[in-house]
């Protein structure tokens, strides 16, 4: 199973969970608790407020390209982006519930 795979069966349904990775900008371990579907901070479009923010469109580049994963970090109150292939834990208890599904 890959490991975005894995990430989003620990977060699926809005659920809280936590993975520990290597970032890329200085190598260093990094903790997060995060989750998945945070939507009330993200910011409208300034042209047109009835339309929804697209990130996509402010980071001018898609994130699954480059291999990355964007997570809510509940600790730090902000979007985070974690790279998968330096993904080294998941939270095991998330991930209990989905051994037996």
């Amino acid at each position: 199973m890959k490991v975005e795979e894995l990430l989003r069966k620990a977060g699926r349904g809005g659920r809280f969970f936590s993975v520990d990775f290597i970032k890329r900008t200085n190598k260093s371990p990094r903790h997060l608790v995060g989750r998945f579907g945070v939507k009330k901070y993200l910011k409208r479009n300034r042209v047109d407020y009835t339309k929804p923010y697209n990130f996509r469109e402010g980071l001018g580049y898609v994130p699954e390209e480059k291999e990355l994963v964007v997570i809510y970090d509940m600790v730090k109150k902000g979007y985070r982006m974690i790279p998968l292939e330096s993904v080294f834990l998941i939270n095991k208890k998330s991930l209990k519930e989905f051994e037996n599904t």
